[in-house]
């Protein structure tokens, strides 16, 4: 799914949590070469209170 929304949008860079999951997919991404730029964000709060921060926003 990551490499058809990148096709589809072309982003200048792609952020990721770089916890658990996330760091696997980092090295995924790795691995497919190209331009793709990838970003590993070290969260610094806790799950739900980063899930706080941005319900608002939707």
């Amino acid at each position: 799914m990551t490499e058809k929304l990148t096709r589809e949008y072309q982003p200048k860079f792609i952020l990721i949590e770089d916890k658990a999951s996330g760091q696997q997919l980092i090295q995924d991404i790795g691995f497919l070469g190209g331009n793709i730029r990838v970003i590993g964000i070290k969260p610094s709060f806790d799950k739900v209170t980063r899930f706080a921060s941005v319900v608002p926003l939707f």
